[in-house]
């Protein structure tokens, strides 16, 4: 939940876009500086025509991911003073916030383009959450106040669930949460609140506060297919699987279909489970619910061009890169693409600078083996024996005891070239022999040795 609070901010943010051309003056000049002054005017219209183009492109590639263009184009455009200067550090202030960088969020924010009341307006959320972010719970608290006072007049929740994640972060109570759900009459609000509420006890765990309540609903929230959802989303989140299906299972939602996917898999019926969370993905196309778990259902019914599809749409943070790049390379190595799995098994190698775990190291020896490439292979065995791989430590011993080893594995000669069938030969019956003793000392030369012993006289 706490996600989508995220981004529906940023979208507020990116919403306010109030670009408008210079006004052009009536003024008569003497003919030679009228000719200048029209030059003048045209030249600066052509310059905010220009910062708007550059802001519409920015604003397009942050909605479609691509931030390091959008920065670019920000950072490098000699945007004037005025209104667009204010417009370029919101959109950079976005762009580093997705990316993470909280205090060079709050640092753009301050400067003094952005203090104008109506600037601060548009901006004031994404400071706000930055310092929460990041743990300054005073400076969040001074600035949701400021923030509080001239936005509150355009909010129809009363800043409801702002004021309750900034209260989170700064309230020393420690049953600020409960007191919060505690007395809350949920049946008696509109519907805005409602639905707030409802996701709130979810953000918050605190389904056992608010179920009570739902039996003095009206028919009307569940006529609403989002405050249905909600609301059967609070009795499986609270253990109560019967009574969430009965509102779940006719609503085609994307987290409806997830909640009966589950079903499956708890069945272990997985063909059904797999197919429900397709078509969770097809209500929503970048449901995170879904694709985490499309992906390990993929593996398991050996669907592998498609586990390389959802592994390619789930977002991953950085501490996560070498893990999906491994998976990748598994799942392009079943498909027999060893050639784009080597790509990816070199971005892990280079990423994890050198300590490179178990399972890559036996990734890169199938690769280098199926590549024909065995350059890779002595330090990739290396490192699975030193794991305790048996079968990398038969390796290393059998690359040193014959010469051309590797390039043995794969050829198609065969090393008892003339007999077609070794076994049949060797175990087939042979030709009879004849069994001759051997006379190894004749007992005639034994009596003449004795007879040189004796002395005649």
């Amino acid at each position: 939940m706490k996600s989508y609070s995220v981004y529906f901010f940023l979208f507020i943010l990116l919403g306010y876009h109030p670009l408008s051309l210079a006004s052009r003056f009536n003024y008569k000049y003497p003919q030679g500086e009228e000719l200048a002054i029209e030059g003048s005017i045209k030249s600066k219209e052509l310059n905010n025509y220009n910062a708007q183009n550059i802001l519409k492109e920015a604003k397009y590639h942050i909605i479609t991911g691509n931030l390091q263009k959008a920065r670019i184009l920000l950072n490098e455009s000699s945007l004037s003073v005025n209104f667009t200067k204010a417009i370029q550090f919101r959109y950079l202030a976005i762009i580093y916030f997705i990316e993470k960088k909280y205090q060079k969020v709050i640092d753009i924010l301050s400067t003094e383009e952005m203090k104008t009341q109506d600037v601060q307006s548009k901006v004031c959320f994404l400071k706000v959450l930055s310092q929460i972010i990041i743990n300054r719970p005073e400076q969040a608290k001074i600035s949701w106040k400021d923030c509080q006072s001239i936005t509150s007049y355009y909010s129809p929740s009363d800043l409801t669930w702002m004021q309750i994640i900034v209260d989170l972060k700064t309230n020393r109570d420690k049953n600020y949460t409960e007191k919060l759900f505690k007395d809350m009459a949920i049946d008696t609000v509109d519907e805005k609140m409602l639905r707030i509420y409802l996701k709130l006890a979810l953000y918050l765990n605190q389904q056992d506060k608010i179920i009570p309540r739902f039996k003095y609903f009206s028919v009307a929230p569940l006529e609403n297919p989002i405050h249905r959802e909600l609301i059967g989303l609070n009795y499986y989140r609270n253990g109560n699987i019967v009574k969430a299906y009965q509102l779940l299972e006719n609503l085609q939602t994307a987290n409806a279909e997830v909640f009966k996917g589950n079903l499956y898999l708890v069945q272990k019926n997985y063909p059904k489970a797999y197919a429900q969370y397709k078509l969770a993905l097809k209500r929503k196309a970048n449901s995170k619910n879904a694709l985490n778990r499309l992906l390990p259902l993929s593996w398991k019914l050996n669907q592998w061009n498609e586990g390389v599809k959802y592994l390619q749409n789930i977002e991953i943070e950085d501490e996560q890169r070498i893990e999906n790049h491994t998976l990748m390379a598994v799942f392009l190595t079943l498909l027999n693409k060893h050639e784009a799995a080597k790509e990816y098994l070199r971005k892990d190698t280079k990423q994890a600078n050198r300590s490179e775990s178990l399972e890559i190291s036996q990734l890169k020896i199938l690769n280098s083996l199926m590549l024909h490439d065995y350059n890779p292979i002595e330090d990739a065995a290396a490192n699975s024996c030193s794991g305790k791989d048996g079968l990398s430590c038969w390796l290393l011993i059998f690359a040193h005891s014959w010469e051309d080893s590797y390039q043995k594995l794969t050829t198609d000669e065969t090393i008892h070239q003339k007999n077609k069938d070794l076994v049949e030969e060797l175990t087939g019956p042979g030709p009879v022999q004849e069994i001759k003793e051997e006379i190894l000392v004749e007992q005639k030369l034994i009596e003449e040795l004795d007879n040189n012993l004796i002395i005649l006289k």
